[in-house]
């Protein structure tokens, strides 16, 4: 078992690991101008809405919170960090978890076979 980091240090780790997932999404897609510009769009409104809910939860300032402020937060963000890494992945791994349902994820995968 890998020792668990503090939530903002793993909140760093995660940041690196959303941009990088995100940056193949991009260059697997690069055929897709379209597509990557919309990834791009949605990456940055992901960031806004990520940073605005954020913010709704924590409206006042640090210390009426308590001292566990920080890494609540950090926590919070750690979990819609991980959201979003696992929506990324799936247009890399084109999976949509329904096959009925074609969108950009899966379509690629589908011109393959």
């Amino acid at each position: 078992m890998k020792p668990q980091l503090e939530p903002c240090k793993e909140f760093d780790v995660l940041a690196i690991e959303m941009d990088s997932v995100y940056k193949k999404a991009l260059i697997d897609h690069r055929g897709d101008q379209l597509l990557v510009k919309r990834i791009k769009a949605s990456q940055v409104k992901w960031i806004g809405y990520r940073n605005s809910y954020i913010n709704s939860l924590y409206t006042e300032h640090e210390s009426k919170y308590g001292d566990t402020h920080k890494d609540c937060r950090c926590t919070e963000l750690n979990n819609m960090q991980r959201f979003r890494i696992d929506q990324l992945k799936k247009w890399l791994d084109g999976s949509c978890g329904n096959s009925k349902c074609l969108d950009s994820r899966n379509s690629l995968k589908n011109e393959e076979s």
